[in-house]
């Protein structure tokens, strides 16, 4: 395998059509000079999406859990079966816009001291995801716990 200067691990839970809009929108972004490395996670599928994804996309590798891991399980399995020395980990819903791993990947030359970055995040209606927020207090904690116990249906 060729050193590839990225990796993304995916993972895949009964994804669908969007783990294959994902890996499409991940190989047709080669704006770093090559696409990443694209690792999927199937955690325990039984959609047959991860085979559609071996099979439209040959670059890409399926690793099988063998059983839904959780997202942070599936996640850290992917991580250790990537080979590139900057790793993005994306839900299976996401897909990236061409040019997004360039500007990236810039921040990483650019900003020795840099350990993480992430992204802007539009929704299918182009309207900005709020994302970003600051670190959360002990207080915003208590409070989100809190909430949490009148509305437990809270998204």
């Amino acid at each position: 395998m060729s050193e590839k200067i990225w990796s993304v691990v995916v993972v895949a839970y009964e994804s669908g059509e969007l783990l294959d809009a994902c890996v499409a929108s991940l190989v047709a972004d080669t704006s770093a000079g090559a696409a990443p490395e694209v690792v999927v996670v199937d955690n325990g599928s039984r959609d047959g999406s991860t085979a559609r994804v071996e099979r439209a996309f040959p670059t890409a590798r399926v690793v099988r859990a063998g059983r839904n891991l959780g997202y942070a399980g599936g996640a850290n399995l992917g991580i250790a079966e990537t080979h590139g020395p900057i790793v993005a980990v994306l839900n299976a819903d996401t897909t990236v816009v061409v040019g997004t791993a360039r500007t990236m990947l810039t921040r990483f030359e650019t900003e020795a001291d840099l350990a993480a970055v992430g992204p802007r995040i539009d929704d299918v209606t182009g309207t900005r995801y709020p994302s970003a927020r600051r670190v959360p207090s002990v207080g915003d904690a208590v409070g989100h716990g809190m909430f949490g116990l009148f509305w437990r249906g809270n998204p």
